[in-house]
């Protein structure tokens, strides 16, 4: 099972603290493909009016065994997210 989207929470943000999504896919199994990254290349939205780099955007797997991941960048004229890319097998 793969799930991913905007889930607009930050697990690194003090912000989102006592936001609890991407934990509890956590508790039912799910790896976060993007907690294997540093927090410097997990960032899906970068800083604008005011607001800090965030990562809003998420993948999460069960049953499935992540290759890869990366945030690619250069994408910002083309939204205000960047993609997330991951690379599964199974």
């Amino acid at each position: 099972m793969l799930v991913g989207g905007d889930f607009n929470t930050d697990p690194d943000s003090p912000q989102f603290a006592g936001e609890r999504t991407v934990k509890m896919f956590q508790e039912a199994g799910y790896e976060w493909a993007l907690g294997t990254l540093p927090r410097a290349e997990r960032i899906t939205w970068p800083a604008a009016d005011g607001f800090p780099d965030a990562t809003f955007d998420h993948v999460l797997v069960n049953g499935i065994r992540v290759r890869a991941v990366m945030v690619p960048k250069g994408y910002e004229g083309c939204g205000d997210h960047r993609p997330v890319v991951v690379e599964v097998e199974g």
